[in-house]
């Protein structure tokens, strides 16, 4: 949930859309805020593939939710959030990002696409199966023909360079890289944060997206991890 939020006031910074989330906690009578929309989906926490996600279609709303506290350390939360129909249908991008020494400002870092990657769902009988491909520069997407993978890395490194900014405790690995999961709006002519990734998942997608050994991502979130936060020297 924390995210979520920091991802939504800076979606308000930038003046692009995101998908409209509800907080309330239902389960102790709070209105909800998505009275008005027809499609929504709750999402939890701490979640992958499709699990922790439930569909409702056609005013349908959910019952009561809340947040779930698993232990003190970990916060789970299930939001109620607008339906997107293209996270389905087209899939998502993957970002990872990495910050870089800077040779003219070294106490500021740079930015750096290490891979982009297109997610999309595969139906085999009645499972759902996750597909991932890597993203060259001349790619193109047939029903968003205006968006490139241009405009996609200059989006997530602008979104990035905000979250950095946020300077909160929550993002203080981002310092050394993360993944953006990155979704294309409603108008399909922009785009928008799903989900921010940490680090520790940098090596999912990598057999079917990177040239062996597979390790491209891995090793430049170590290399950031090296510069950011440095081993003290071994004593002699």
């Amino acid at each position: 949930m924390p995210d979520i939020k920091v991802l939504e006031r800076i979606a308000g910074i930038m003046r692009t859309w995101r998908p409209k989330t509800c907080f309330a906690n239902l389960s102790q009578g709070s209105q909800g805020t998505l009275t008005d929309i027809g499609d929504t989906v709750t999402k939890g926490t701490y979640t992958s593939d499709s699990t922790g996600f439930e569909q409702f279609l056609n005013g349908e709303t959910p019952g009561p939710h809340e947040f779930i506290s698993s232990d003190a350390a970990f916060k789970r939360y299930t939001v109620h959030q607008e339906y997107v129909p293209s996270l389905r249908d087209f899939g998502e991008f993957r970002v990872y990002i990495t910050t870089t020494e800077s040779p003219k400002s070294p106490s500021k870092r740079g930015l750096k696409v290490e891979r982009a990657l297109r997610t999309t769902w595969v139906e085999c009988g009645k499972e759902l199966y996750m597909h991932a491909t890597a993203i060259g520069e001349n790619d193109r997407w047939g029903d968003y023909l205006e968006l490139t993978p241009d405009l996609l890395f200059k989006y997530a490194l602008k979104v990035y360079r905000l979250l950095l900014a946020e300077k909160k405790p929550l993002l203080r690995s981002l310092l050394i890289g993360g993944r953006l999961d990155i979704g294309i709006d409603l108008s399909g002519k922009g785009f928008f944060v799903n989900e921010l990734t940490r680090i520790t998942n940098a090596d999912i997608f990598s057999e079917e997206t990177e040239p062996k050994p597979h390790d491209h991502v891995c090793k430049a979130f170590a290399r950031a991890l090296d510069e950011v936060f440095p081993a003290p020297p071994k004593s002699t």
